[in-house]
């Protein structure tokens, strides 16, 4: 008993030595320290000496153990011959005084300890120990594999739910002839639908600081007076309609502007307000304008060029208000206000 407690106490056991294969120790754990060193300077044989040893570490730590079994012989065997006390387990065993053996069993050679051979000193390699080392393959397979799919499905998830935006061409061009106007009355000369007529460019700074004539400067109303009024929303006239010459080779600026007397009266009324541009039927998205935004005022402007000569064009601008608003001393009833452009090219 003394003996197979010294044993069980040294032997190395199969499981901590796949624990230690797993963070790179095993040979420290066999004893073996140079060729651990080795081991770690090689990088693991660059993986390939780590997986070779996966599968024979069963061996390693069977060949580990005989040396462990021949070394608690040796020193049992060692302490028996010389009767000393033997101390294996803890408690203290005073060997037998040997007694003087007869001459016919004397022998000059030194007979093989039966403990050499029994079963617990002699570690037999299991016939399934490749299921271990595979086994663990197949968990780092699926371990790794599983994560690299999530990943992968993860972003492919990300992708697909991201916003994709519709190109926006940068200078539009409108087409008379894609929509008819929307108001065709007697006073309102009807566009002639005759293909690309103009250009819109949207300004990088306010044009009108540079001195870009605006296309409401140049108006008039449709009985040729003062045109003035035709930039001002007036409470008792919701819809104005003027009319405006301009030259081929100019370039103007159109858009719309609101300032009131204070902050407080701009952001009341841009919550009750909404401002829609078009010209010729299609609507401008306000991303075209530029914009100047202070506390007191909300300015939009782009800039309109090239126009083609005798061809008349319709541009309007649309304030709907869901409330009625008093802004310094006006007070504009809920409703819809027009300020409608006819624009001729010569």
């Amino acid at each position: 008993m003394i003996f197979e407690n010294a044993y069980k106490r040294k032997a190395r056991k199969i499981g901590v030595a796949y624990l230690c294969w797993f963070f790179g120790l095993h040979y420290a754990y066999l004893g073996q320290w140079g060729t651990q060193f080795i081991y770690w300077f090689t990088f693991s044989g660059f993986l390939i000496w780590a997986l070779i040893d996966l599968f024979r570490l069963p061996t390693l730590v069977a060949n580990r153990n005989k040396d462990i079994a021949l070394e608690v012989l040796q020193h049992v065997k060692l302490h028996a011959e010389s009767g000393t006390t033997v101390v294996m387990t803890g408690v203290p065993v005073v060997a037998p005084t040997p007694e003087p053996s007869p001459p016919e069993v004397s022998s000059t050679s030194d007979p093989v300890s039966p403990l050499l051979t029994s079963p617990l000193f002699t570690p037999q390699a299991t016939q399934n120990n490749w299921l271990i080392p595979a086994g663990i393959i197949a968990a780092l397979v699926v371990l790794f594999g599983g994560g690299w799919l999530g990943v992968h499905a993860f972003s492919a998830r990300a992708h697909a739910s991201e916003p994709v935006s519709p190109p926006v061409a940068s200078t539009p061009t409108l087409t008379a002839s894609a929509v008819s106007p929307a108001v065709s009355t007697a006073s309102v000369p009807t566009p002639e639908a005759t293909g690309p007529s103009f250009r819109l460019v949207k300004p990088l700074s306010d044009p009108v600081r540079s001195g870009m004539p605006r296309l409401y400067d140049l108006a008039t109303t449709m009985d040729g007076s003062d045109g003035k009024g035709c930039a001002l929303i007036d409470p008792g006239n919701p819809v104005k309609r003027c009319r405006v010459s301009v030259s081929t080779t100019g370039q103007y600026t159109w858009g719309s502007a609101w300032c009131s007397a204070n902050a407080a009266g701009l952001a009341n009324f841009l919550n009750h307000a909404t401002f829609r541009y078009e010209i010729d039927g299609q609507p401008i998205n306000k991303e075209q304008f530029w914009e100047g935004h202070t506390s007191t005022c909300l300015k939009r402007r782009l800039v309109v060029q090239d126009f083609q000569p005798g061809q008349t064009h319709e541009f309007r601008l649309i304030t709907e208000l869901d409330r009625s608003i008093q802004d310094g001393g006006s007070r504009y009833p809920a409703g819809r206000y027009e300020l409608q452009l006819t624009v001729k090219a010569h």
